[in-house]
């Protein structure tokens, strides 16, 4: 056995840890969506259980991402599920924080997986763009609420105003997508940045 044979194996490691810990991150949401639904029984609005699919799809995909060594894919996902946990914190979002930290910890160890030492640096944006995109989803929910709600032959007006950091979040995520358009612009057009 050559005495490079036990770095070459490490990668496989952490490859399995990321895909183990993001397994159990289903399961956990999955547990989470079961006790929500429980605790509501029959009064279970349908738009919640819109959420808890979405969560428990959501960490399905960090599966994906640990399993094809794409620790973007997996940093996007822990966003997703850490701005769930962030804007219905006062709801079902705290039922979603033990899958958020186990994608987390999932995250960081596909990142180790990285061959590139600096595209490591990437997987922080990656995270805030998977959070910003649920307060996008949730902006664009609460605007498509308000104009059915208000529609015509309503006699009063309903609006719901989400919060600030939903608004927030909106404008990030669309900077977001705009630094990220440009820097897939670069890349296609010459530029190394890679």
């Amino acid at each position: 056995m050559s005495p490079n044979a036990p770095v070459e194996a490490m990668p496989d490691v952490l490859r399995r840890i990321a895909v183990w810990l993001s397994a159990i991150a289903v399961l956990s949401a999955a547990v989470a969506s079961g006790t929500v639904v429980r605790i509501l029984g029959t009064q279970t609005p349908p738009r919640a259980v819109l959420w808890l699919g979405l969560m428990v799809a959501l960490t399905a995909t960090g599966v994906y991402g640990a399993k094809s060594r794409r620790a973007a894919v997996v940093w996007a996902t822990t966003g997703g599920v850490v701005g769930f946990v962030a804007i219905a914190s006062a709801s079902i979002g705290v039922f979603f924080a033990p899958a958020a930290l186990l994608l987390f910890a999932a995250a960081v160890a596909s990142s180790i997986d990285e061959r590139d030492g600096w595209r490591t640096l990437w997987m922080p944006i990656y995270l805030f763009g998977g959070a910003t995109a649920i307060a996008t989803v949730t902006l664009l929910m609460a605007v498509l609420q308000s104009s059915v709600i208000s529609g015509p032959g309503f006699s009063q007006q309903s609006k719901l105003v989400p919060p600030a950091a939903v608004w927030w979040g909106g404008a990030a995520f669309i900077v977001l997508i705009a630094i990220l358009a440009s820097r897939a612009l670069l890349s296609l057009f010459g530029s190394n940045t890679r």
